[in-house]
Parts: structure tokens; sequence; C-alpha cells
């Protein structure tokens, strides 16, 4: 059984740890999170940034 599978408070608390630790990565690189922010403030295309959030999930599965 996959343990972020299930809704026990454990799960739950790992996923949000996750995506804690996304979101951290995402925003040393990019600065923002939001795409309108992104796509207004003349960063990266959006292909770009959708490769760059694929990248930094590799990087978090590899560890």
């Amino acid at each position: 059984m996959n343990p972020y599978n299930d809704n026990s408070e454990m799960a739950k608390a790992k996923i949000a740890e996750l995506t804690r630790e996304f979101e951290k990565r995402f925003l040393e690189r990019y600065e923002y999170l939001d795409c309108r922010d992104l796509r207004s403030k003349g960063h990266v295309p959006c292909d770009e940034l959708i490769c760059g959030a694929a990248e930094i999930v590799d990087e978090m599965l590899s560890e």
C-alpha cells in the first residue's frame, strides 16, 4: 500500500511537507508561484516553468 494514498494524518502531514518543500524550491528558482505573476513580471514562458517544476519533482524523488 502506498503511504500517500490513504487519509491518515501521517499521510496528510507528509504530503503537506513535500508540498512546502516543492514550493520553496520553485520560489527559489522563479520568485513567484502564481502564473499571472510569473507572466506579468517577464519571467520565462509557461512551458519552461512546467519543465522546471518537473525537474524539481525529479530532484525530490531522487533524494
